[in-house]
């Protein structure tokens, strides 16, 4: 019997005796965002293999936690099996900018996460953190093991307190365990800083996305009555989306379709007939609004930010086999067999030009390599470098 545990616990290097089956996972985003990014699907997924998850939303000034709920939650919330929520805590403003009020609001966290340890037994577990600001939690709550999933530049992000964001983030690096970078970017910057950094790059729900294909999948009917080509973007539309590009596709007849939230102003691209806002849909939704696309866009502006990117809809375009065009942002260029690239707006067109009339068989090529970024595989990665750090420990759960 214990010799059966022991192989099934040794299955995809993940030994289960070694690494503990319960995780705390500290996010910078809410639980409700209007797009599910890593820390969601990390989340959910891990509940899923039976793993106990508290999923830690950041801490918000209390204004902006009315606004958005009404009323501040300071008790934890089932979401569904396996899977806990710690509502943003009521939080000091500026913590961006104060790194000792980043501490403060955190030291809320932690005590409340210490009280819930206490009475549940909750341990071993993983302690998972996504945001630098969370520095001051590692090792103050008894983890087996800690790693930093760092997903972003979180210094260059738009009116980003560079210096102050960096000192948090070397902090985190120098207490964890271990990191693991979404982009080759990431992986060198943060390898400067820590001796065990590993390039787990993004992924895509390819199961999902590869419906898109079905040939019995119905277009959506709100898209029926728009002319061909039509170019897509699945995600939300924000600070990242060179509106010029969008703007100039426009002004020459292509019909362009944006899936998702707006969160910026839209008003220039809105008065264009040709362009069609449908808003944040169901996940479920999606494979038939990506059927409905001749052409799926990636039009991100190219600055600090998006060159430590590899955007997780990549590998969601891949999957549908559909002709990718992109700016020629971070490693994007590392696909350029696979996506066609142009920078400025006329070069943005002639790239939509050449997808439109690209072989046949760069649909499968995109395919196959959207088999090769699953969130299985990823996930089945850094658990298994969790459990070699963890066995390098000599801990266990």
């Amino acid at each position: 019997m214990f010799f059966q545990r022991r192989l099934a616990s040794r299955f995809c290097g993940i030994n289960l005796l070694v690494l503990p089956r319960r995780a705390i996972i500290v996010s910078t985003s809410v639980w409700a965002e209007r797009v599910w990014t890593n820390k969601q699907q990390i989340a959910s997924r891990l509940a899923d293999r039976g793993f106990e998850v508290i999923y830690v939303e950041p801490p918000r000034p209390f204004v902006s936690i009315w606004f958005r709920e009404r009323r501040p939650r300071s008790t934890f919330v089932d979401v569904k099996a396996n899977l806990k929520l710690l509502p943003s805590l009521p939080a000091l403003p500026f913590q961006h900018k104060l790194p000792p009020v980043a501490a403060w609001n955190f030291g809320a966290v932690a005590r409340k996460l210490r009280r819930f340890i206490e009475a549940t037994g909750f341990r071993p577990f993983i302690l998972w953190i996504y945001t630098p600001l969370a520095w001051s939690l590692v090792g103050k709550l008894g983890e087996a093991v800690s790693c930093y999933d760092c997903v972003d530049d979180y210094t260059a992000f738009p009116r980003a307190w560079s210096k102050v964001v960096a000192y948090c983030e070397r902090k985190l690096l120098r207490g964890v365990d271990i990191v693991f970078a979404t982009s080759k970017k990431l992986f060198t910057s943060k390898a400067r800083l820590h001796p065990d950094v590993h390039y787990v790059p993004n992924v895509a729900d390819y199961e999902l996305f590869s419906r898109s294909r079905d040939p019995d999948l119905a277009t959506p009917g709100e898209l029926l009555d728009l002319p061909r080509p039509v170019l897509g973007f699945i995600g939300a539309f924000n600070y990242k989306i060179d509106g010029s590009i969008l703007e100039h596709l426009a002004k020459r007849g292509y019909s362009v379709v944006i899936v998702g939230p707006v969160v910026r102003d839209a008003g220039f691209l809105e008065r264009y007939g040709s362009v069609r806002f449908v808003g944040k849909k169901d996940p479920s939704e999606l494979p038939a609004y990506l059927k409905a696309f001749d052409v799926c866009l990636i039009p991100y502006v190219i600055d600090r930010y998006t060159e430590s990117v590899l955007p997780l809809k990549l590998f969601e375009y891949f999957a549908s086999g559909k002709p990718v065009v992109a700016t020629p942002f971070g490693e994007m260029r590392d696909y350029s067999h696979l996506v066609d690239l142009g920078e400025t707006p006329d070069q943005f067109e002639q790239a939509v030009k050449r997808a439109l009339s690209e072989p046949k068989e760069r649909a499968g090529l995109r395919i196959e390599e959207a088999k090769k970024h699953t969130w299985d595989k990823r996930i089945d990665t850094m658990l298994e470098l969790l459990t070699k750090k963890l066995e390098d420990k000599g801990g266990g759960a």
